[in-house]
């Protein structure tokens, strides 16, 4: 436990070398990272070749060598979803063709639903509402909604569609919906039909999950999700439940 981190990694990497001479690696230019607390899987931080086995690693914790390829690897990864992710942000924006203050006047049915009139079923955090929209709306213009009525940032957002996992029983498929997508077109891309002229209108049904802010790079990470997002109630009760009001 008193040894230090650079005397472990010449040993490691020496043993390797040995066994392995054919990819032997240069001691140099290797280190010793473990796992960060990022929920980006290839994210990982260099242990101080100065400190101790003892101070710096835990019971069973696992371990890893990596170069400065690695390293630089990794930073160009994390540059490259950052760029992506302003990307995003950028285009969410140029999508709304509603504004903050028009989503403030729009709640979600507490009654009956009319079936004539267009409406979309949003399920996320253990809860079902029932939102009235116009054709011609998009789904930022949804996140939008959500945003206003939640207080959380428009970009934390994502609408989804969910299927029944054809191989693993009780487990669902999701799809993000694109941004740009009008409620009109998703309705006829998903439900076969269109939501536009009289008649009964088929509900469009849109889960809705929460970004978690990333704790290493404090972005939020469009694969990982809040507890319980696009997810309705365990025992779904009939009909929309009251919410996103005011």
């Amino acid at each position: 436990l008193d040894v230090t981190v650079e005397k472990l990694t010449r040993h490691y990497v020496g043993a390797f070398n040995s066994k392995h001479p054919e990819i032997a690696l240069p001691v140099s230019d290797c280190m010793l990272a473990i796992k960060d607390k990022s929920v980006l899987l290839y994210s990982k931080i260099i242990l101080p070749p100065a400190g101790l086995i003892g101070d710096c690693l835990g019971d069973g914790q696992e371990v890893f060598v990596m170069t400065k390829e690695d390293m630089a690897r990794q930073l160009r990864e994390v540059q490259s979803l950052t760029l992506q992710l302003e990307d995003h942000d950028t285009n969410l924006v140029s999508a709304l063709t509603i504004t903050r203050e028009q989503a403030a006047e729009m709640s979600t049915i507490k009654e009956e639903i009319d079936e004539t009139v267009c409406h979309a079923l949003l399920v996320g955090l253990g809860s079902t509402y029932a939102l009235p929209v116009e054709p011609s709306m998009r789904m930022a213009d949804i996140k939008l909604f959500i945003s206003v009525k939640s207080g959380l940032p428009l970009n934390a957002i994502d609408l989804a569609t969910a299927t029944k996992h054809q191989e693993i029983e009780n487990d669902i498929d999701l799809s993000i919906v694109p941004d740009e997508e009008t409620c009109e077109e998703h309705s006829r891309r998903v439900n076969g039909c269109t939501i536009t002229g009289p008649g009964i209108k088929t509900a469009l049904c849109l889960c809705y999950g929460i970004r978690i802010v990333d704790p290493v790079y404090g972005f939020r990470v469009p694969t990982a999700h809040l507890p319980g997002s696009f997810q309705g109630e365990p025992q779904q009760q009939s009909g929309p439940q009251p919410g996103f009001s005011g």
